[in-house]
């Protein structure tokens, strides 16, 4: 199994300066394959050469500076995380997310609490349980509902019904002088 550690930047939610002990420990003891990336805005260098120095002596821990999006996503099986908004793009690939003290828990994410618990997190998570992807597809749903590839074609067809049906029928903005 691949597990992706992407965390967010913001020092008071990160959980990029925790989590290395784990992660390393992690990366030790289980038969995983790690990809480490970093958000552009993380600017703490000597973190981020603590994570580097870590890759290059394990060769289970692959770490890039930055996430390559979907390219990244589709090599791993389960993000590890914290509050960062790119679990939701994850989970639209029906993956698991593990987070580390989110601050807007709920049924769609293993969210843990004490860095003890990420491991058997990650565990569960490799199962992919039948009601946590239940609730990652009714989540991404929400946030998402068209996902079936045809938007561009929506577009294109509200802007035809807008041409046939309400160009030149709309009144004028009022002046603004200010």
């Amino acid at each position: 199994p691949v597990i992706l550690y992407s965390p967010t930047f913001t020092k008071g939610i990160s959980s990029a300066w925790d989590l290395l002990p784990t992660i390393k420990q992690l990366a030790a003891t289980r038969q995983w394959d790690w990809i480490i990336t970093f958000h552009p805005k993380l600017d703490d260098q000597q973190l981020i050469d603590d994570y580097q120095r870590m890759a290059d002596k394990m060769p289970n821990v692959e770490f890039a500076r930055l996430n390559k999006g979907l390219e990244t996503f589709l090599r791993s099986d389960v993000m590890l995380c914290d509050s960062s908004s790119i679990t939701v793009e994850y989970m639209m690939l029906g993956k698991p997310v593990v987070t580390y003290r989110n601050t807007h828990p709920g049924p769609h994410l293993i969210d843990v609490r004490n860095v003890d618990e990420i491991g058997q997190a990650i565990e569960t998570a490799l199962t992919r349980p039948p009601e946590l992807m239940k609730e990652i597809d009714r989540y991404t749903s929400h946030h998402e509902a068209h996902r079936d590839g045809h938007n561009s074609s929506r577009v294109l067809e509200a802007v035809d019904d807008f041409i046939a049906h309400h160009a030149g029928h709309l009144r004028r903005k009022p002046l603004n002088l200010i």
